[in-house]
């Protein structure tokens, strides 16, 4: 009964479009794909394996897929994960009415755990969607109705609605508007509430406390107003949950600047940030803590595709309090120079600190690309140390106290012959006190007209690769599309 609201829903939107499904001739694509890996010493294989087909006709397409995952030794039915997907659409509206796993964008995506996402830039305010997965999950299939109107003016605006296995209901809707010189305006709101399950302590003192089945809620809210040279957004999230309390998200963004070379002017910087209240429990159920966080970025556009970033962001268990977590980058892609057997395609130095207990973690890396007539090849090495300073600051600092905890290097070189692709990469972990770690791996891929086909093994023992068949990790991987 809680799924025919969603049927009639997509009669509806189905009865409004029926008028352009009979005007033009049917287009079919069947695509498989899959990969499959296995190590004899181990004793242990996965096979996962992905169907999709599709019917094209005027302005709808019909999608279905079977995706399936399984392990192939130790036999275990358990682990076994098939699934159906479905999706039928409506191209020129974006509208879709789909069921299986889902992946989502935009505001549910955004207020769902902030820490383990990017910087909330301006930039990076998609719109609300979700499309079915593309590769097997464990995930619970769920029904999504999405319906886009057709512009009124300046104004288009769009409603969805989705339903997942345990019968709970989420909501979204929104308004934008087109304005002279590519100026819009974007407002989205988005609504859901299930029952969170019980939490058991793990551990006699444990820091998080057994808490029984509880009621949940969620609400946001998300504006963007963007401009060719100016782009200002924000989100708003506010949770309600039974026996713990209420929390809030907030986010802003602003950015200014162009988004390519042919911009005026070449440049652009953005600036971002977000809050997270104590009592805060994100779309997907669990706390994700307390914090504040600043980022910036500035982006230089060059000639041929050159681009210049550097960027960092810096988080704080509260506001007004100590910053002890960062992480910051600087990026150049080189300019694209034809006829020019030996250039370098980009470099990059990323650096991260966290300091929330001691001793604080320090993190350093750096990666260049080189090509080399057909050859590509990409070097990087890490170095990670602990401190043990007493003063409290955001980036990473070498003192007195500063001791190296790891070194790692790789390298990855790869050849492009006709349809062929050939690549190798080795890399090393050094870590103090402890053996060192070799690992190595070898591919083969092939392009052909209707898809490609890639046979890989790798090692995490460089020295018994060469004379130890077992200790291969091999992986097979497919696509094939007709």
């Amino acid at each position: 009964m809680k799924r025919i609201w969603i049927l009639c829903v997509a009669l509806s939107a189905f009865s409004i479009f029926s008028r352009q499904l009979f005007a033009e001739e049917k287009k079919f694509a069947l695509t498989f794909s899959g990969s499959g890996n296995w190590n004899m010493k181990k004793e242990v294989g996965v096979l996962a394996e992905r169907i999709d087909a599709s019917l094209f006709w005027r302005a709808f397409s019909f999608r279905a897929e079977l995706l399936d995952r399984r392990s192939l030794y130790p036999w275990a039915p358990d682990n076994a994960h098939t699934g159906i997907l479905m999706g039928i659409y409506h191209t020129p509206t974006a509208s879709r009415l789909l069921y299986g796993a889902l992946d989502e964008w935009g505001l549910p995506a955004r207020i769902k755990n902030p820490w383990t996402r990017a910087a909330p830039f301006a930039e990076n305010h998609a719109p609300m969607a979700s499309d079915i997965k593309t590769d097997p999950s464990s995930k619970e299939p769920s029904t999504y109705l999405y319906l886009k109107s057709a512009k009124i003016g300046i104004f288009s605006g769009f409603a969805s609605a989705s339903l997942d296995a345990d019968s709970n209901a989420a909501f979204g809707g929104g308004v934008s508007a087109d304005f002279r010189n590519k100026k819009t305006l974007r407002i989205e709101c988005f609504y859901t509430g299930k029952e969170l399950s019980p939490r058991t302590a793990s551990a006699w003192f444990s820091e998080e406390p057994s808490l029984p089945l509880r009621g949940f809620r969620i609400f946001g809210a998300s504006a963007v107003f963007s401009s060719p040279l100016f782009i200002l957004a924000t989100d708003f999230a506010s949770s309600e949950t039974f026996a713990f309390g209420r929390g809030v998200y907030a986010n802003i963004g602003v950015r200014f600047g162009g988004k390519t070379r042919r911009a005026s002017p070449p440049w652009a910087i953005s600036f971002a940030g977000d809050g997270v209240s104590e009592r805060y429990v994100g779309r997907d159920g669990v706390e994700p803590g307390a914090g504040f966080r600043y980022a910036a970025k500035f982006e230089y556009f060059g000639k041929n595709s050159a681009l210049f970033r550097a960027g960092t962001n810096i988080r704080a268990e509260r506001f007004g309090g100590d910053f002890e977590r960062c992480s910051g980058e600087f990026y150049y892609r080189f300019p694209v120079l034809r006829n020019v057997p030996v250039q370098f395609s980009r470099v990059s130095f990323n650096l991260a600190r966290n300091a929330s207990k001691t001793p604080v973690l320090d993190d350093y890396e750096a990666v260049a690309g080189l090509n080399l007539w057909k050859f590509r090849a990409f070097f990087s090495i890490g170095l990670s140390s602990l401190s043990w300073s007493q003063g409290a600051f955001p980036y990473p600092v070498i003192d007195a106290t500063s001791r190296w905890e790891s070194i790692k290097f790789s390298g990855d070189v790869s050849y492009k012959l006709r349809l062929f692709l050939l690549s190798a990469k080795t890399g090393c972990l050094i870590q103090d006190e402890k053996e060192s770690l070799w690992n190595v791996s070898f591919s083969s891929s092939f392009y052909g007209k209707h898809g490609r086909f890639t046979f890989k093994a790798s090692s995490e023992d460089i020295i018994g690769f060469s004379h130890d068949f077992k200790n291969w990790l091999m992986t097979v991987s497919w696509r094939i599309s007709l």
